[in-house]
Order: structure tokens, then C-alpha cells, then sequence
């Protein structure tokens, strides 16, 4: 996955965005940036067993501890860690969990990231920080839900996120910090429940909004509908749908005269908190280990088929290179135990035949 989605080259045709762009994203952020400010202004908890309460009750680690040491020593840990509560990670398949933020129409992959990063400049800007992102969903919606782990929509299937445990300790210790701070010696202070409400699971909607987009093209392209929006918040939002579907359809017809090979396809999709698709695909920079690529693998299958429809019939030489890798990387998947043996049988039967379908498609232009 890695090979293609992480692959800096030379885009080809110059990008040129549609029209009205610029007004449909400003929109969408403004919505984002309303939906994220209500919830950190209005403390709710998740329940005291959720998957993130756990897992920072069990950093061990003091957070009386000087900064760099408390950076050190999570760190060091957080791989064991994420073992004992079955994420996947470069040295563990890990499980699949029923519903940990999408509900219970989703199937989840919890995969490590723990690539390094400044501590100093995350606790000075932890309010902001990401430590948990949305590697792949399969919502169309543009409500904007938090993910709390309760039903929002009626679509369903398979979602892959990233935590980056030391992130997430290092915010909840910087956190904490402020809450001493603010409240006082004998003050209330927000619990570990709501300190997740309020910021982990909103801070999310910014990678989960992008591949909103990605999955209503998907569906633009392949003729499904898109799920209808309606407001889940106790506050309006502007709906932008039509004009977003305007836009991808115009992008989609673009796109299949342009004969642009697929990073150029990509860096021609517009997305809102990055500036393109490309950006929006790019992995987690963890060592490639079977253990962990099974998980990237379905994060960015759904990605894959959307380059091959727009694509059909304009296999060329500019994408020549790009076809083979990916055939060549496909065809070591669809025979990997290790999908096999990570997924449940429901599962790994629609993944299977998802990469049959790309290896069909691929091998018929190779």
C-alpha cells in the first residue's frame, strides 16, 4: 500500500479545481469548525468502559513526571500496551472491534501509529491535537456526528482508525494541567470520560470528513445513493450537498477525459482539511510488517476501486508503472493468510472479493 499511497511523482496535468469549490469548502469548514467548538463548550462523557477510557487508565506512567521523560516512557510502552488491549500493530495482527466510535453497523481496525513528534510543541497545542484520525469509513453523510460509538446512520461495513498512544497521553496529561490550572485546588474538574467527549472524539471529525468525500464520489461514480443527510445536533447546519454532488460530478467527468495517471487523479480530487486526496490517502508511517499491512490494505481498498472506475478504459502508459504495482502488491493480497486470519469469515469474504474484482480490473490492463 505504502508503494503507491505514500509514492511522491510528478502529477502530470496541471490541477485546476471546479468551480465553486472554494465556497462549498469554506462552508464544510465552517460546519466542522461550529460542530467541534459546541462539543468542547458543552462537556458530554462517553461511557466509563469505552475503549480510550482504558487505554489511557493504562498508562502507567506519572504525569508528575517532567515532560521529555513522561514523552520517553509512554512511548516506550505504548507497543506492549496496544498488544495487551489487541490493536494492531507493526509487531501484532490485532483484532476487529464491534463499534468503538462508528456504532453498531461498523466493524473496526484500531491500528498503532507511533511515529515520533515534538512533545513540547503538542502539550503547548493539545486542544487541537489529532491522536486518534479516520484511516477509512463507510459513511456518505455530511451531519457531522461525533463518533461515540452509537448508531448515527444506516450504512454499515468496515472503518480503520489510527491512535497514536503517546499523542493521546501527552494530551490528556497537558489536559489535566489546564484543568489544575483553570479550577483551583478543590475545584470540579472534567473527568477522563469528558475530556474524550469533548475533545479526542471531535478532533476526529477532521480526517472522518474527508473521507466523507471520498465515499460519496464513490458512490457518484458508481451510481449508489448517497445517505440523506438530516441534523443530529441540537443546532443547525447548512447542508451542502447538492452543491458538493454538483462539483464531484463535474470533477468525476473531468477526470475520466484527462487520462491523468493516479497520483495525478488523486491530487485532482479536492479535499477539506487537506489539500487533496492524496494527501488525504497518505499511510501512517509504520514499518510494513504483515502484522500491520493487512489492516492498511483494507483501509484503502475503497480508494483503490474508485482510481480503477475513473480510470476504465484509459489504462496508458501514464499509468502503466502504477497498474503493475498495484497488480503485483493486489496479487501477494489475495493469497496473504494473514487477511485470513485477522478478519472474521464475513468480513474477509467482501474484502476477498473486493481484491479479486481489482486484480481482474488490473490484470485486464497490465
Amino acid at each position: 500500500m505504502k508503494s503507491l499511497f505514500n509514492m511522491s511523482s510528478p502529477a502530470g496535468s496541471p490541477v485546476m479545481y471546479t468551480a465553486n469549490w472554494n465556497y462549498v469548502k469554506t462552508g464544510l469548514t465552517q460546519n466542522l469548525g461550529r460542530v467541534v467548538q459546541f462539543y468542547r463548550r458543552n462537556p458530554m462523557a462517553v461511557q466509563s468502559d469505552h475503549f480510550l477510557v482504558r487505554l489511557l487508565q493504562s498508562v502507567t506512567v506519572p504525569s508528575s513526571m517532567p515532560l521529555d521523560r513522561y514523552y520517553a516512557n509512554v512511548d516506550a510502552l505504548s507497543l506492549n500496551l496496544s498488544m495487551a488491549l489487541k490493536m494492531t500493530s507493526s509487531i501484532y495482527k490485532g483484532s476487529v472491534f464491534p463499534g468503538v466510535f462508528y456504532g453498531p453497523n461498523s466493524q473496526e481496525i484500531l491500528v498503532v501509529n507511533d511515529v515520533a513528534f515534538d512533545p513540547y510543541l503538542a502539550h503547548k497545542n493539545w486542544k487541537n491535537l489529532s491522536a486518534v484520525k479516520v484511516l477509512s469509513h463507510p459513511y456518505s453523510d455530511l451531519n457531522l456526528n461525533i463518533p461515540n460509538g452509537t448508531k448515527k446512520s444506516n450504512e454499515r461495513g468496515m472503518a480503520v482508525i489510527s491512535i497514536d498512544i503517546t499523542l493521546l497521553a501527552v494530551q490528556y496529561r497537558a489536559f489535566k494541567m489546564n484543568e489544575d490550572e483553570m479550577v483551583g485546588p478543590g475545584g470540579d474538574r472534567h473527568s477522563i470520560m469528558q475530556f474524550i467527549h469533548m475533545y479526542v472524539l471531535p478532533n476526529m471529525l477532521f480526517s472522518h470528513l474527508d473521507y466523507v468525500l471520498l465515499n460519496r464520489m464513490y458512490n457518484l461514480e458508481t451510481y449508489q445513493p448517497n445517505a440523506i443527510g438530516s441534523n443530529k445536533h441540537s443546532f443547525y447546519l447548512t447542508d451542502f450537498s447538492a452543491k458538493l454532488d454538483e462539483i464531484q460530478q463535474i470533477t468525476i467527468s473531468n477526470l475520466t477525459k484527462a487520462k491523468r495517471n493516479f497520483l495525478g487523479t488523486l491530487r485532482t480530487i479536492p479535499a477539506i482539511t487537506k489539500s487533496n486526496m492524496e494527501e488525504v490517502l497518505e499511510l501512517p508511517d509504520v514499518a510494513p510488517t504483515r502484522q500491520v499491512t493487512w489492516a492498511l490494505v483494507c483501509s484503502r481498498i475503497e480508494a483503490t476501486k474508485l482510481l480503477i472506475e475513473l480510470a476504465d478504459g484509459q489504462f496508458t502508459t501514464k499509468n502503466a508503472s502504477e497498474t503493475n504495482m498495484m497488480l503485483r502488491e493486489f496479487l501477494r493480497y489475495k493469497t496473504d493468510g494473514t487477511l485470513r486470519d485477522a478478519l472474521p469469515a464475513y468480513l474477509y469474504y467482501d474484502v476477498q472479493y473486493d481484491i479479486d474484482w481489482i486484480v481482474d480490473k488490473l490484470s485486464a490492463r497490465s
